[in-house]
């Protein structure tokens, strides 16, 4: 399929783009580790899985196989912002998600004191 998809791309593009779809979002759950150290990891991996959706989603919507309901309203994104918007996105759905019922839980707690 990606032979037949990038048809008009080169190797070296199509490697990058495959980089650029994992890069991105594993960037976005570095940062929240770093970053929000009180995100637990079902909060963090929830949004790093919601990273990698939303990106295949962009890439894909774009083929013309898609059907036009469901098309990325917006000019195809060139594969370098893929890391970008996913490091963003997942990073700010940690944010999010580090604030809601799915980032309470035992799992950081110690029972020693």
């Amino acid at each position: 399929i990606t032979y037949w998809q990038g048809h008009d791309k080169t190797v070296v593009e199509q490697v990058l783009t495959i980089a650029a779809f994992t890069s991105g979002p594993m960037l976005g759950l570095y940062l929240i580790a770093v970053l929000l150290p009180k995100v637990n990891e079902r909060a963090a991996l929830t949004a790093f899985f919601i990273g990698l959706c939303v990106l295949s989603f962009i890439e894909v919507s774009t083929w013309d196989e898609w059907p036009f309901a469901f098309r990325w309203p917006w000019p195809k994104i060139y594969f370098p912002w893929y890391a970008v918007i996913g490091s963003m996105l997942t990073l700010t759905l940690g944010l999010l998600l580090g604030v809601t019922p799915l980032n309470t839980g035992s799992a950081a707690t110690s029972s020693a004191e």
